[in-house]
């Protein structure tokens, strides 16, 4: 019987340890027929994005903490640059507003200025995905009462909205 309690305990232990962490960040985008703009939030999980940023800093950036580096923001800028990306013909412009950040998620704050929501544009999110191989980025553009949700992955890094 001990033997079997002993296997039981081994093989649980083996299970929880070889458990694989759920990597996805959720973007939702909304127009703002007020001001013309597209607002857009993107949630991250805060241990996910720091190792990113981290891969092009100097040292530790302790994101969310006092001392956080004052970099962040500008890596966190550079960062989304590369791997946040709408156009139409053309890249779009994205204004960084802010972030907000607690132990487990972080929030990402952006706008795009003179938005056209009666025309198609394409999305690019590969956010994560250069260090996370299952990283899953899913889309939700919310315009008038309808919904448009796309989920990008390392073999779909964009689409149409």
């Amino acid at each position: 019987m001990k033997k079997i309690i002993l296997l039981l305990f081994v093989l649980a232990s083996h299970q929880f340890a070889s458990a694989h962490k759920f990597y996805m960040s959720i973007t939702e985008m909304q127009y703002n027929e007020e001001s013309g703009y597209l607002e857009i939030i993107i949630k991250l999980f805060t241990d996910d994005i720091e190792k990113a940023l981290e891969q092009n800093a100097d040292s530790s950036i302790f994101l969310g903490t006092p001392k956080e580096s004052p970099l962040t923001d500008d890596l966190l800028q550079d960062y989304l640059k590369k791997h946040f990306l709408i156009k139409n013909e053309q890249k779009v412009t994205i204004n960084f507003l802010g972030k907000e950040v607690d132990k487990n998620y972080t929030w990402v704050y952006l706008e795009v200025p003179n938005f056209n929501p009666e025309i198609k544009y394409e999305i690019k999110n590969s956010l994560l995905i250069d260090l996370f191989d299952t990283q899953a980025n899913r889309i939700n553009y919310y315009y008038k009462e309808e919904t448009h949700s796309l989920n990008l992955h390392k073999d779909q890094l964009s689409g149409h909205f």
